[in-house]
């Protein structure tokens, strides 16, 4: 993920951990064939994506 983003999700407020750890409990179900780690990566990708769109707003 991108320092920045690490930065505004700090700055945020936001238990960065927490968020992930949900999202991929979310998403593991729906994704069978993919590990953990895999949709931990996933899910930083997209959060990373959003952060950057807001910042760019």
């Amino acid at each position: 993920m991108m320092p920045s983003c690490n930065v505004a999700l700090v700055e945020a407020d936001v238990d960065y951990e927490r968020l992930i750890d949900d999202a991929v409990r979310r998403i593991r179900p729906m994704l069978p064939e993919h590990m953990v780690a895999e949709c931990r990566d996933i899910v930083e990708d997209e959060l990373a994506q959003m952060l950057a769109a807001r910042v760019d707003e």
